[in-house]
């Protein structure tokens, strides 16, 4: 099997590190997340870089995502760099129908404003992709304070990133040692797998629903 540092797109990432230092890695983390924050985590167990500022630069990362969605939705001007990516399209066209929709009005800014916390701290740890990024979005739409915005994602945002560096630091120590599937972690494996199996198939549409639900605010329980 060859060695993951070999591969191409890794070997190009190390060059970077050895050119400019970790500091390279933030804007991959500003713009891929997860998939980098994986990435980084198979590297780390390979001891091609430290766990510690690999955890730093991914949580300031995806923080500073966060932030630069909710500063172009606060803004006049961001709306129209907002409307050339697919999902926050999306996003800023149901809040438009939303701010038309008579029923919705203005209750629905009020429960945004009262659910703020547990919704993004939800979506910060929850697999729907860009989760996190549609609630910021909307966050800046409706101008949220500042001071309201950041608290669930310095929460969430750290437990979320140890979550996923771990998952690729535990993927990356199993290809150098393989013989390890045969003793405790094959086990630990085998339970990640049906944990996995078992969510997609009977609580991730309901989950993804929840959320979008919680979203959209039409439940009157909210």
């Amino acid at each position: 099997m060859p060695d993951i540092a070999t591969t191409t797109e890794v070997g190009e990432i190390l060059h970077w590190i050895s050119q400019y230092g970790y500091i390279i890695l933030l804007p991959l983390f500003i713009l891929e997340g997860a998939s980098m924050g994986f990435i980084a985590g198979v590297l780390v167990s390979l001891g091609a870089l430290e766990a510690v500022p690999i955890f730093f630069l991914y949580v300031v990362g995806t923080i500073i995502t966060d932030s630069l969605l909710y500063q172009l939705a606060r803004s006049n001007a961001g709306s129209s760099i907002l409307n050339k990516i697919p999902f926050t399209r999306r996003t800023l066209a149901r809040i438009d129908y939303f701010d038309k929709d008579e029923s919705l009005q203005p209750s629905w800014v009020q429960k945004f404003y009262k659910h703020y916390f547990p919704l993004m701290f939800l979506a910060k740890l929850s697999p729907i992709p860009a989760g996190s990024q549609i609630v910021a979005v909307v966050a800046g739409t409706v101008k949220l304070p500042r001071r309201k915005f950041y608290p669930p994602i310095v929460i969430g945002q750290p437990i979320w990133s140890a979550a996923v560096i771990a998952t690729g630091y535990y993927f990356g120590d199993t290809i150098q040692h393989p013989h390890k599937l045969l003793s405790e972690a094959g086990v630990f494996t085998l339970i990640a797998l049906a944990v996995a199996l078992l969510y997609y198939h009977y609580l991730h549409d309901r989950f993804k629903a929840e959320f979008e639900r919680l979203l959209t605010f039409r439940d009157s329980a909210l």
